[in-house]
């Protein structure tokens, strides 16, 4: 397996507006990384260093593992973990607005949620030669109908968000590091495909 670290996310604001609650950005990023690395391991194809080891390692080199890191600086870090690559990002924009909406049929009021949006950028590079292997965007922006099964349950909205733009991430990962190939064309014309690194 490939060995990977998710590097603290930077932000753009100081808080983010989740329903009635201001949400501060570094809790943000952190609970989307612990999301970013759960998918990781969970495709079992990843040797995901962990944030506390990560962090310990680094700690004895003078290094900080920093979301303001250039991709030089990353690389260093890259190097001194033994990892074969480093996905990093920034949260752009994250939004949670919930509102008061009327039952026509009882005149029961209650609250909803009425968007729920978070934009990611992120990259993977590749170590050690620092090469951006992919860069992309993770753009979650809930329907008015994924709005209405959330009811009013802004920290709901916010869970799902996080965890929809991390599988996300994760899935352009795999297919980036292990793309799939065609193996074989059998002579009924299936094909027989394969992904690897398990």
């Amino acid at each position: 397996r490939r060995r990977i670290v998710v590097v603290p996310l930077g932000v753009r604001e100081s808080s983010y507006k989740v329903g009635d609650q201001l949400v501060a950005s570094s809790a943000t990023a952190s609970d989307l990384r612990d999301a970013l690395e759960k998918f990781l391991v969970q495709s079992r194809r990843f040797t995901v260093l962990g944030r506390q080891d990560a962090e310990a390692i680094l700690k004895e080199k003078n290094l900080i593992l920093s979301e303001s890191a250039s991709i030089e600086e990353n690389a260093k870090i890259g190097a001194t973990l033994g990892t074969d690559y480093l996905l990093c990002g920034e949260i752009k924009e994250l939004t949670v607005l919930t509102g008061m909406s009327q039952s026509m049929f009882t005149d029961r009021v209650s609250k909803r949620v009425q968007r729920a949006r978070v934009v990611v950028n992120y990259r993977i590079l590749v170590m050690p030669t620092s090469q951006v292997k992919w860069a992309g965007q993770a753009l979650i922006d809930f329907n008015p109908e994924q709005c209405k099964s959330l009811r009013g349950d802004a920290a709901a909205a916010y869970e799902a968000l996080l965890d929809v733009a991390a599988r996300e991430i994760c899935i352009q990962a795999l297919g980036n590091i292990y793309p799939v190939r065609a193996m074989q064309v059998l002579e009924d014309g299936q094909i027989v495909l394969n992904q690897g690194g398990a």
